[in-house]
């Protein structure tokens, strides 16, 4: 489920094995003007602190889901695109060594 916090993160939360609920941070309330507006990470501490009660959560409507979602597909698919290149570039011989 992608929720977001009080504190305008924006997460989904997925139920582990473990029957424990980890929390993906997504959009990050505390980014920078010049970082990515979409990640994705564990942040443990947003569930912690809705735990304790010091935010709130609820999901967020099923367009706001949908469009996060399309827009994580096109990153990964960017991500993708950019593998193909460095392996073509890096078969000329053009491709930085790592």
């Amino acid at each position: 489920m992608i929720v977001r916090y009080s504190c305008d993160c924006i997460a989904l939360h997925v139920r582990a094995p473990d029957g424990i609920i980890r929390s993906y941070c997504l959009v990050s309330c505390d980014a920078g003007a010049n970082d990515p507006r979409l990640t994705i990470y564990e942040r443990p501490g947003l569930i912690d602190s809705a735990n304790r009660g010091e935010k709130t959560w609820a999901p967020v409507s099923p367009e706001d889901s949908a469009s996060l979602m399309n827009d994580l597909g096109k990153l990964v698919v960017d991500g993708l695109r950019a593998r193909q290149l460095v392996e073509i570039l890096g078969g000329m011989g053009l491709a930085r060594k790592q």
